[in-house]
């Protein structure tokens, strides 16, 4: 949500101390808190829940291919270019 944990803690009313430990999966949360966190992120806490089963990896599949899809056939093919084109630089 590019939302520092700082940012967080203050619009969820929590301390930074206890956002972190969630974050790193220290802690488990209650219900309230978790209602809590969604008002701050502004999102479903059923779409909290969703993605915090998800791999990242397949949480950034899904986000490319939501900006695939809005992209035209050239643009879509260029930017599958540099994808390609990063993926051979970061196996190496």
């Amino acid at each position: 949500m590019n939302m520092s944990q700082t940012e967080l803690a203050e619009k969820a009313d929590l301390s930074l101390t206890y956002v972190s430990k969630i974050e790193c999966g220290h802690k488990n949360i209650s219900v309230y808190t978790l209602a809590k966190i969604s008002e701050a992120l502004k999102l479903s806490s059923s779409e909290i829940i969703a993605d915090a089963g998800k791999d990242e990896i397949v949480i950034i599949e899904e986000a490319v291919k939501k900006v695939l899809s809005r992209l035209s056939p050239q643009k879509r093919g260029d930017v599958l270019q540099i994808l390609n084109i990063l993926i051979r630089i970061i196996a190496h």
